[in-house]
């Protein structure tokens, strides 16, 4: 199995303070705000790998800022920004 570099993901994760977003948007009585966004972070991180691991990803800049995007539930608008889009939290 192939080491896939995280760092990008969490550099992403703090830039765009996702964490402190999963904290937020708790919506079970079950998961204390940690929790939930522990579960989040370790879904974006099986995702992420996931990707990164397919056959097509190119190796390009592009195509892991995409995993990126996709595993942080961010949509990419002009001029490079991120905003988190509708996705269940």
């Amino acid at each position: 199995m192939k080491n896939i570099d995280l760092a990008p993901l969490y550099e992403a994760t703090e830039k765009h303070h996702i964490i402190d977003s999963w904290r937020d948007s708790v919506l079970s009585a079950f998961d204390s705000p940690e929790e939930h966004a522990n579960k989040k972070l370790v879904a974006a991180k099986q995702s992420f790998t996931r990707m990164m691991m397919s056959s097509k990803n190119n190796g390009s800049t592009d195509y892991q800022l995409w995993a990126i995007n996709t595993a942080l539930g961010l949509k990419v608008t002009r001029g490079y920004s991120a905003q988190a889009i509708g996705k269940q939290h």
